[in-house]
């Protein structure tokens, strides 16, 4: 199991502690990439092919500013939340 804490990661959404990366590989081809809290132990999901997608899950909050439109991908902000309420 590597360890890897270069990246920069938010801290744990649940007890604030620090978040490390983590890479386990049980053979040559199947390996699973995740995030963990070295307080808590709270986990990302273990079944990311890559670490940057295990690191952009980790970071991402509820509240955060920055959302992607599930169908499009383009960026959804509160100009275009009003947008879809006087829509409805």
């Amino acid at each position: 199991m590597k360890v890897k804490t270069e990246h920069k990661l938010k801290p744990c959404p649940f007890c604030g502690g620090q978040a490390i990366t983590q890479e386990m590989h049980y053979s040559m081809l199947q390996s699973e990439n995740f995030v963990k809290c070295v307080n808590c132990g709270a986990e990302s999901s273990r079944y990311y092919d890559d670490m940057h997608s295990a690191i952009k899950a980790w970071n991402r909050r509820v509240n955060d500013n920055s959302r992607k439109c599930c169908i499009c991908g383009k960026h959804i902000n509160s100009q275009t939340d009003k947008i879809f309420e006087e829509r409805r």
